[in-house]
């Protein structure tokens, strides 16, 4: 009986070491993850809010749709963390996981503002694309083109 609680303690003792050596290993990534992570919570938390102003029924493959994106997100984020260490070789610039962790937010962040859109009877999106558009042709200044106007 001591021999196998002795295999056990070993056991787990070497499973929270490989744990925390793995964990280390994404210290360059955490801050991506970590991103992602509070979007989808946030998205998540919204997304409920919005099911129950629209009376909607809150299933649980809904809410397991959540943890499937945590999942597969961490893999996609993990996934070019890889490639960026094994074939691009990039040891300080981490490119394709920054594409990745950026494209994912983007995903996760319009998403939350289509909720807090239903949530609060707004178009924000709309709003934001005005906005934006607004800005931009302040900023650019076309010259006047007449077509009558012949070139010399």
């Amino acid at each position: 009986m001591d021999f196998i609680l002795h295999l056990f303690k070993k056991i787990f003792s070497y499973g929270w070491k490989l744990q925390l050596a793995f964990l280390l290993y994404l210290t360059p990534i955490q801050g991506y993850l970590l991103c992602v992570y509070i979007l989808l919570f946030i998205d998540l938390i919204s997304g409920v809010y919005k099911a129950l102003i629209a009376k909607q029924k809150i299933t649980s493959k809904r809410l397991r749709d959540t943890i499937v994106k945590y999942f597969f997100y961490s893999l996609a984020i993990y996934i070019g963390f890889e490639i960026d260490l094994k074939i691009l070789q990039t040891e300080t610039d981490f490119y394709l996981s920054r594409l990745i962790g950026g494209t994912i937010a983007m995903i996760e962040a319009y998403s939350i503002l289509e909720n807090i859109s239903v949530i609060t009877g707004t178009n924000i999106l709309e709003t934001i694309k005005n906005k934006l558009a607004d800005y931009i042709n302040s900023k650019i200044k076309l010259p006047d083109v007449n077509p009558n106007d012949k070139a010399e």
